[in-house]
């Protein structure tokens, strides 16, 4: 293009402006944006450079809403993003959508949690003893990390989220384990999925006591826990034939 088709398209604009040095600010400002590597997200939705830890910050700025958020308000991606101190273009670019990231966030926190249990648990070589320092572990955990445990297991999953509908998750293999030693049988065998289940609802359920009930005595925690766990070591097991197969979804 040359100088006089350039002065054409450029005069109606100039007009505008009394001062060159204006004039030239503003046509010149976006290229050094654009290329100066130190503004915000591009075009394309990435992250600025140096922002390598942009994810994490993400994963620990929803996480963190997700404990402090009142039952029943909903997470936005402003928040997030102001927690993150990121722009949306950077979550889209690392999690796609808002969804994604409650549940990325959620996903680290759950196996971060089962974790801690399998550490408290390792101590006990027998595998009833191993299923009480379970029960045991769960409860204290609730006590002392009452947010979380709200956001982990107080709230209602998706239908749509693919981990609502998986028991492959490491606590519940975990325990699949430690019944299959007790009843000497593999952790895949189908008969233990009653036992499993009914443990699992068994503990949440005075998890779920103890956070919202004050009064729920620590003694009476600990008296139905044993209970349970005797309960659980000496009850016959279900035939196969009656566990439903919808919920033979078990790692092998």
């Amino acid at each position: 293009m040359g100088k006089e088709a350039v002065e054409v398209i450029t005069r109606p604009f100039a007009e505008c402006f009394m001062d060159e040095k204006a004039l030239a600010s503003v046509l010149i400002a976006p290229v050094l944006i654009t290329n100066s590597g130190k503004s915000g997200p591009d075009m394309a939705g990435r992250p600025p450079g140096g922002s390598a830890d942009g994810r994490q910050r993400l994963l620990d700025a929803c996480w963190n809403l997700l404990q402090e958020l009142p039952v029943g308000v909903r997470l936005t991606i402003s928040a997030v993003c102001d927690r993150a101190g990121c722009t949306p273009p950077t979550l889209y670019h690392h999690f796609g959508d808002l969804s994604t990231l409650e549940r990325a966030a959620s996903r680290r926190a759950y196996v971060a949690w089962s974790e801690d249990l399998e550490t408290v648990c390792a101590s006990k070589a027998d595998p009833q003893e191993r299923l009480l320092q379970r029960g045991r572990a769960h409860l204290e955990w609730a006590n002392e990390h009452v947010d979380a445990y709200h956001a982990l297991f107080s709230q209602p999953r998706r239908s749509q989220d693919p981990d609502a509908q998986s028991i492959e998750a490491p606590g519940f293999q975990a325990l699949l384990a430690d019944l299959g030693e007790v009843h000497d049988l593999p952790s895949s065998d189908a008969t233990l999925l009653p036992l499993a289940f009914a443990f699992w609802s068994g503990v949440h359920g005075l998890a779920s006591l103890a956070v919202t009930v004050p009064f729920f005595p620590k003694k009476a925690q600990e008296s139905a826990l044993e209970i349970m766990a005797h309960s659980f070591v000496s009850h016959g097991l279900v035939t196969e034939s009656s566990v439903p197969m919808v919920c033979l979804r078990v790692a092998s």
